[in-house]
């Protein structure tokens, strides 16, 4: 009885112990290579808007109001994003290994529990031993995909494992600036996947495995949380709902306007600040630091074509006003 009592208290100790470690290793995998995207719907603008003053009273139309007006004539009904973060489905794909994760991780636990249960029902000590074999081997097969499947995605990236990089900017349409989306899900304070989101800070934050640098473009990064970026058209994801401008659009003033894109960024050997206009805003991808500055800061505004700016990300005109950041143009 005694060495039955001790069989039995090592084999619920290791299955226990199987049991942490298979689920421990399922969510450190999801934690760092969960590239599906988040059930955004647009949040669409309900009615057409009607002037009002600044008092609330009908009378002459707010600027405010006239840029939502214009906003509206250029807002169309958004479908849900792709589910996938990473289009790829080929099998060694990170798309493919997750939900191959998935299925070990529901299949496994279902099996464990069945065999637990067949474990209290046989009685012939043959039968008791290849439950247990059976109960190690639903164990370590999927613990060792885990292992394996992290491995192998940490070394095909182009950024050799996790990184965590962050980039401000600031969005501008016809001199207001636009708010950032909010996110959803009562659990979560971020918009956006696990690797690439924002937590209404205007921050860009890329946190986990890049398969391909290009998965952290701001193009990327616009589409994960909803919206749209191409050369010509910004479909900008809000708390207020999309707003979209297209090059050539007229802003209330009458005048037409074009996104002109900047980017402040840093030179950590001597401290000084630098801005340009950024051309190829669409790919632009974070450049690799944790803290803004030095990370870069870019600035999006909609208006008249422009060859600067006189506006600046929160973070980058603090560090100037305290003097650890030097200017290398005129303020």
């Amino acid at each position: 009885m005694e060495s039955a009592s001790h069989r039995a208290f090592v084999y619920g100790g290791a299955i226990l112990v199987g049991l942490f470690l298979m689920f421990g290793l399922v969510g450190f995998t999801f934690a760092q290579e969960d590239f599906e995207a988040p059930e955004v719907e647009a949040v669409l603008f309900e009615g057409e808007s009607e002037g009002v003053s600044e008092d609330g009273n009908p009378g002459e139309t707010s600027p405010e109001q006239e840029l939502l007006d214009f906003s509206l004539s250029h807002t169309e009904e958004r479908p849900l994003i792709e589910d996938n973060y990473y289009p790829s489905e080929d099998f060694f794909s990170v798309e493919g290994i997750h939900h191959i994760s998935v299925q070990f991780a529901v299949f496994g636990f279902l099996l464990l529990l069945l065999l637990m249960m067949f474990a209290f029902l046989v009685k012939s000590p043959y039968g008791k031993k290849f439950i247990f074999s059976s109960m190690v081997f639903v164990i370590v097969v999927p613990s060792l995909f885990f292992v394996t499947s992290t491995v192998y995605i940490n070394v095909i990236s182009d950024t050799g494992g996790p990184v965590h990089w962050h980039t401000d900017f600031r969005i501008f349409a016809c001199g207001e600036e636009l708010p950032p989306p909010e996110p959803k899900h009562r659990l979560s304070n971020k918009t956006g996947t696990p690797v690439l989101h924002q937590h209404e800070d205007k921050r860009v934050h890329v946190e986990g495995v890049l398969i391909d640098m290009l998965d952290a473009s701001f193009q990327n990064f616009v589409r994960v949380q909803g919206g749209e970026l191409t050369t010509d058209t910004f479909k900008v994801p809000t708390g207020e709902g999309y707003r979209e401008f297209t090059n050539g659009d007229k802003c209330p003033d009458g005048k037409p306007g074009e996104w002109n894109v900047f980017i402040y960024s840093t030179n950590v050997e001597d401290n000084t600040v630098s801005k340009a206009v950024l051309e190829d805003y669409i790919n632009y991808v974070p450049a690799p630091y944790i803290e803004v500055p030095p990370g870069d800061c870019l600035i999006f505004e909609f208006g008249p074509r422009q060859t600067d700016t006189d506006k600046i990300c929160n973070f980058y005109q603090l560090e100037i006003n305290k003097g650890n950041l030097t200017p290398t143009w005129n303020q």
